[in-house]
């Protein structure tokens, strides 16, 4: 009568059993974390340059609405609103400010020691209204109002301010960027270019670590048989005015 050893075969089970899932952590590390780790590493990259860019070009520009309630003063004139600066609280901290009418044309304010508006109707039922933009070193507005300034009996209200944010065309100058002054690393390099919606450079915006000027960002490509990692990302220029022109920001890491 033969007794079967069990034992042995249970050994030899989970020797095979160990061998099945050494090599499938073998294959795992062979095939699949060489695939996954350029990736991530290329991501991380892309975002440290995405964001020290627009960390230094962002601006954002505010359009307010004003509305003046004159109905119980009778004609206009110029008024000076002595909150000015309660009510639109962003003209403040280097911004200043603009006024425009509802159909954005004309400026009615100036800048005698105060806030001053032209309340032109003459109607005493009627009111009026504006838009007030704010950006960061204002508008370069001069001039004087012409009539007699008459005292504030209008009742001033604001609304909550729509912010408009993009890229102020105005920083994008390589001095003002210190490219060199990202904390990226001292082995990698990187290049970013403003592209028309066509894909056409953008009044030769190119900027690269390491380089002077545009020319030289625009003949540079990584070496040969290097891993490049890029992106294109989407986004836009704001004027002061709240315009956007559409753009694609195109980063490449390497």
């Amino acid at each position: 009568m033969k007794i079967k050893n069990k034992k042995g075969n249970l050994h030899i089970d989970w020797v095979v059993s160990i061998g099945i899932f050494l090599t499938y952590i073998i294959l795992l590390i062979t095939f699949i974390k060489p695939s996954y780790e350029p990736s991530f590493e290329g991501d991380v990259l892309v975002n440290i340059v995405k964001n020290r860019f627009l960390e230094r070009t962002e601006w954002n520009v505010t359009k307010t609405f004003l509305g003046f309630d004159c109905s119980n003063r009778g004609a206009g004139g110029i008024t000076k609103v002595e909150n000015f600066n309660e009510l639109i609280p962003e003209s403040t901290d280097g911004r200043g400010y603009k006024v425009l009418r509802l159909d954005l044309s004309e400026m009615y304010q100036d800048y005698r020691d105060g806030f001053f508006i032209n309340i032109p109707f003459t109607n005493p039922t009627k009111s009026d209204s504006f838009w007030v933009f704010t950006a960061e070193g204002g508008y370069g507005i001069d001039g004087t109002l012409q009539g007699d300034t008459i005292s504030p009996y209008c009742e001033i209200n604001a609304a909550d301010p729509i912010v408009f944010t993009g890229i102020n065309e105005n920083k994008l100058e390589i001095n003002q960027l210190n490219l060199n002054e990202w904390s990226f690393p001292d082995f990698r390099n990187f290049r970013i270019r403003i592209l028309n919606n066509d894909g056409t450079l953008k009044n030769n915006y190119c900027f690269a670590k390491g380089l002077n000027n545009s020319s030289e960002c625009i003949l540079a490509e990584p070496p040969a048989a290097t891993t490049v990692y890029g992106v294109n990302l989407g986004g836009a220029i704001l004027d002061k005015d709240g315009n956007y022109e559409q753009i694609i920001l195109n980063i490449q890491v390497w």
